[in-house]
C-alpha cells in the first residue's frame, strides 16, 4: 500500500464477487504491513499481498472471507504447501494457530464470517488504536522491519480517503 497509487477499481461483475480469502492474522497484517522492498519474503509473495492490499484499499466494500487454512495471499510464501493448501508454520501441529485464532477473537469474527474491508479496518482501530496487538511480540519477529506500527496508525485516515478515488500513501 506505501508508494503506489490506489486507485478504484472499475469492476463489471457478472454475479456474485469474489472474496478475498484470508486466515485470522492476515485480517491484521495485509493491513498494516509494508512490502516495498521487503527483505524477508520472496518478491512473487509480496507482489501478491500487495494486489491484495490495494484491492481492500480501492473499494471499502471489498468482501473478505475468514478461512481456517490458507488464503489468497499465501500464495507464494515459502511456508506454504501448496499441495494441501496449509502453513507448515500454523496448520499442523495442535495449537499452532493460535495467532489465527487470537485475532478472529480480539476482532469478533469467527472462520467462515464475511466481512467487508471498511468494517475490518474499522474493528482494527477500535480494537487496537496504535498499539500493535500482543501476537505482534510472541509471533512475529520482523514487525518493525515490516514498519507495522506505522502502518497501524495509517489505519485512522484511510476511512476517510477512500472517499476520495486517487490516493497517495
Amino acid at each position: 500500500m506505501w508508494g503506489y497509487r490506489c486507485i478504484e477499481r472499475l469492476s463489471s461483475y457478472q454475479g456474485e464477487m469474489k472474496k478475498i480469502k484470508l486466515r485470522g492474522h492476515h485480517l491484521f497484517c495485509l493491513q498494516v504491513v509494508n512490502l516495498q522492498g521487503d527483505p524477508i519474503y520472496n518478491p512473487k509473495h509480496c507482489a501478491n499481498n500487495r494486489k491484495f492490499q490495494e484491492m481492500m484499499c480501492s473499494n471499502p466494500n471489498e468482501g473478505i472471507e475468514i478461512v481456517r487454512y490458507c488464503g489468497d495471499t499465501c500464495a507464494f510464501c515459502p511456508s506454504w504447501k501448496e499441495n494441501d493448501n496449509k502453513c507448515i508454520l500454523y496448520d499442523y501441529e495442535d495449537g499452532a494457530n493460535k495467532i489465527d485464532m487470537d485475532m478472529l477473537e480480539s476482532l469478533d469474527l469467527e472462520i467462515g464470517d464475511e466481512i467487508t474491508s471498511k468494517e475490518l479496518r474499522r474493528r482494527i482501530k477500535n480494537k487496537f488504536g496504535d498499539t500493535l496487538p500482543d501476537m505482534c511480540n510472541w509471533a512475529c519477529p520482523f514487525a518493525e522491519i515490516l514498519q507495522c506500527g506505522e502502518g497501524l496508525k495509517r489505519i485512522k485516515t484511510v476511512e476517510a480517503r477512500v472517499m476520495n478515488p486517487v490516493i497517495i500513501f
